[in-house]
């Protein structure tokens, strides 16, 4: 991908030709690496390739360049993959496997559409934002799914441990009819757009942990037999975690890639996720999205964080969108095509020596 990309960049400029001279190698007759894919005529013309592969909705470098292939080749209407939101379908429903006892449960995730289109250029937000972000997800996620979490309505009135928290709640929030852990959510948000002004981290630290103990003081008991009590305790002890391990770490000031040394677990850990945050279908499935292993710690702290922040609040249109054919077929014959009209060499099945 990255060779047919720079080939593709450098043979748009003009005069391309009086600066280099580019011959592309490919090993066998299936351009794209990793991405290949081919089809088998002696079965109906299948799809054959390694594997399934989507592209997410803030890929904008990716979905810029073909969506410039795609108008530059101008292809009929009537023809397959005319233009590229033939080639792309928005994919926003995913289900991550929850590993409960012994067995597995599905744990489904539906994510809205924007107006926004992927590719566009647009501002990203400030990553100092995404804590804000992260606590008005939580919010709604509750808010639509209190009445299972809770069903008997016992947590309500209960204040537990958050009598502290909750001496911070505006008298303008009286009629709004917020339950507990609602008008908690709402503290911590309010605490945190003070961080930058007069509020104290330590204390503002000591109120999320304060948040978090009570919760699971209200949920413990609940682990096992209510499933949506123990998914909303990992959302909100891994999502207070990663708020916790950036303003502790100074990720805002120095830099997601300053907290890379960490694996994304071993860093959680620190920060004080419980083993069942860890292990849980959450964070397994942002291991997998770069085909980590349960075990393995291959993914570096600042970049998993900062890619599930991108992926989850900066998306455009959809989540993530699903190619209607290979690799092959939706990104690099539009990409060859284009070359193959520059008049530079592309040699197949050539492997090169030392």
């Amino acid at each position: 991908m990255g060779s047919l990309v720079t080939a593709y960049e450098i043979t748009s400029k003009p005069n391309w030709k009086e600066h280099y001279d580019i011959t592309i190698y490919q090993l066998g007759w299936r351009l794209g690496g990793k991405g290949a894919s081919g089809r088998n005529q002696n079965v109906f013309n299948r799809i054959e390739e390694h594997g399934l592969h989507i592209w997410f909705g803030f890929y904008d470098h990716a979905f810029r360049l073909i969506r410039k292939c795609y108008e530059e080749l101008s292809r009929p209407l009537f023809s397959p993959l005319a233009i590229w939101e033939e080639a792309f379908k928005p994919a926003n429903f995913f289900v991550l496997e929850e590993l409960v006892n012994g067995s597995y449960q599905s744990w489904p995730f539906h994510f809205p559409m924007n107006s926004q289109i992927p590719g566009d250029t647009t501002e990203l937000p400030d990553s100092v934002t995404y804590p804000s972000m992260i606590l008005e997800y939580l919010n709604e996620y509750y808010k639509n799914r209190k009445q299972y979490i809770f069903p008997e309505n016992e947590c309500a009135e209960n204040q537990g441990g958050w009598k502290e928290i909750l001496e911070w709640v505006e008298d303008g929030t009286e009629g709004m009819s917020l339950d507990v852990i609602e008008k908690a959510i709402l503290v911590l948000k309010h605490l945190l757009n003070q961080l930058n002004k007069d509020f104290p981290q330590d204390r503002f630290l000591k109120y999320v942990d304060q948040f978090i103990d009570g919760l699971w003081a209200k949920t413990e008991k609940k682990i096992e037999s209510n499933t949506e009590a123990r998914r909303f305790w990992i959302l909100v002890d891994f999502s207070l975690t990663n708020i916790k391990g950036m303003i502790r770490d100074k990720v805002f000031e120095n830099g997601f890639e300053s907290i890379d040394d960490f694996d994304y677990r071993e860093w959680l850990k620190l920060h004080g996720a419980s083993e069942l945050t860890i292990n849980s279908a959450i964070v397994q499935g942002i291991y997998g999205l770069v085909f980590a292993g349960r075990s393995q710690y291959t993914f570096a702290a600042g970049t998993a964080l900062k890619g599930a922040l991108r992926m989850l609040f900066t998306y455009k249109g959809a989540i993530a969108y699903r190619m209607q054919a290979g690799m092959g077929d939706v990104i690099f014959t539009p990409i060859y095509e284009i070359l193959k009209n520059v008049e530079l060499r592309l040699n197949f099945f050539i492997e090169l020596g030392s």
